[in-house]
């Protein structure tokens, strides 16, 4: 059908009205691998934004679209694109839990070190979500459990706020630091207890 519309003229880049949203980025939020290629060898642009700045692989990515990911990877699209709050498809990926597709992402070499507008990287994003087995991922690649963003809140500091009790325990077996404070002088510990999330305050106390 896609094949058909085009034939006919239909307009490629053709916008919705409400959010400017392309065809390409419907396709890929759809999951709709052979459209997305049928729209990229008809010369869609793979790099549209929309209002938030959302690119058709960040749709892909937080859709859990593999298939997709890897066709707008292997055309070219661009792997480290931010949108409008500085958010790159791993981001994506690791705060919809979106495992297969951040190893999609990895293996293409993407930054995981990424940080948004107010610093979070994809690992604050997994933790605070209690992403565990995104988490699993991004520690076994390297991440850096003691990344902190702009309010010098660690990782760990989001899965225990959240009341993340697996994603604390992996942390903490990663080396993250239970002391670390945030710039309000906040430990993981803190948060946890504010939260009122027991499991988490147990398991950062067993912690030592």
């Amino acid at each position: 059908m896609a094949e058909m519309l085009l034939a006919a003229g239909a307009e490629l880049e053709a916008m919705t009205d409400v959010n400017p949203v392309s065809p390409l980025h419907h396709a890929a939020a759809a999951g709709h691998a052979p459209v997305v290629e049928t729209l990229l060898l008809a010369g869609a642009d793979m790099e549209a934004k929309d209002v938030q700045g959302l690119c058709p692989l960040h749709m892909a990515a937080a859709h859990g679209h593999a298939e997709v990911v890897a066709t707008l990877l292997a055309a070219g699209a661009d792997k480290e694109a931010t949108n409008a709050n500085g958010c790159a498809p791993l981001h994506a990926a690791a705060a919809h839990g979106q495992a297969l597709v951040a190893e999609k992402l990895l293996a293409a070499g993407v930054d995981k070190e990424a940080k948004d507008a107010k610093g979070c990287a994809p690992l604050h994003y997994a933790s605070w979500e209690g992403q565990a087995a995104v988490v699993a991922m991004l520690l076994a690649a390297g991440a850096d459990h003691g990344a902190t963003d702009a309010k010098g809140i660690a990782p760990l500091h989001r899965a225990a706020a959240s009341g993340h009790t697996a994603v604390v325990e992996s942390l903490l077996a990663a080396g993250a630091d239970k002391e670390a404070k945030d710039k309000g002088g906040l430990t993981a510990l803190h948060m946890a207890a504010v939260a009122g999330h027991l499991a988490g305050v147990e398991k950062l106390l067993a912690a030592g």
